[in-house]
């Protein structure tokens, strides 16, 4: 039950993280790269079924994940620009209306701190 549980919840956070048909104009490989490394990591340690419920703390705990790791998988460039992506499908290309507002510039320095 729990494998049949956890197939379905891939394929509904696989089809969200899905570029709309009407919007791959806007579709990069960069973007993509971004999606796929998010999409794995909401899969393998939340309980999450849409993006919509991603926050701006998922985002931190996502940063977080990869800083532990000493950024072995992804660098800390690619870790900002994921998210960034993240935000910018969110917002732009599925037309999320409550996309979390992420400071990430240097001059954040509470954001930091926590990290």
């Amino acid at each position: 039950m729990f494998v049949i549980k956890n197939e379905k919840r891939y394929e509904i956070l696989a089809k969200e993280f899905t570029f709309p048909s009407d919007k791959v104009a806007y579709y990069s490989i960069e973007i993509k790269n971004s999606l796929d490394r998010i999409l794995a990591y909401v899969f393998n340690y939340t309980d999450i079924f849409y993006i919509r419920s991603i926050d701006e703390n998922l985002l931190c705990d996502y940063i977080k994940h990869h800083s532990k790791n000493n950024f072995n998988q992804v660098s800390f460039d690619e870790v900002l620009k994921d998210t960034k992506n993240f935000l910018y499908f969110s917002k732009y290309i599925k037309g999320i209306k409550s996309v979390p507002k992420m400071n990430l510039s240097v001059s954040n320095f509470s954001l930091w701190t926590q990290l």
